[in-house]
């Protein structure tokens, strides 16, 4: 895991291909630069060039699930986030991305 307090970190490292992530958590209320500008910035530039591009998820005190629809989050979540939340996302995840038989 890696956190990054800051929108101009996480757009550094969600730049990098291939992705080194597969779950990307992003706070809605990142300071200097809210969590939907690195999501659409993120959808623009960056998620269509990935071949497996990680899930985004954001993380809001009172998530407005249609805005996170419109940015392009793949899931949006309440504060506080927990460890089952978090399991149950990867649990989610693994299963998707899960080769085919």
């Amino acid at each position: 895991p890696t956190a990054l307090p800051l929108g101009e970190s996480a757009m550094t490292q969600l730049a990098l291909l291939p992705p080194r992530y597969v779950l990307v958590l992003l706070d809605l209320q990142l300071p200097g630069m809210s969590g939907y500008a690195v999501a659409s910035w993120y959808r623009e530039h960056v998620r269509s060039a990935a071949a497996r591009p990680p899930w985004v998820v954001a993380i809001s005190a009172d998530p407005d699930v249609d805005a996170c629809r419109d940015y392009g989050f793949d899931r949006c979540l309440p504060k506080p986030l927990t460890a089952e939340v978090v399991a149950m996302l990867s649990r989610q995840l693994l299963a998707v991305s899960a080769p085919r038989p």
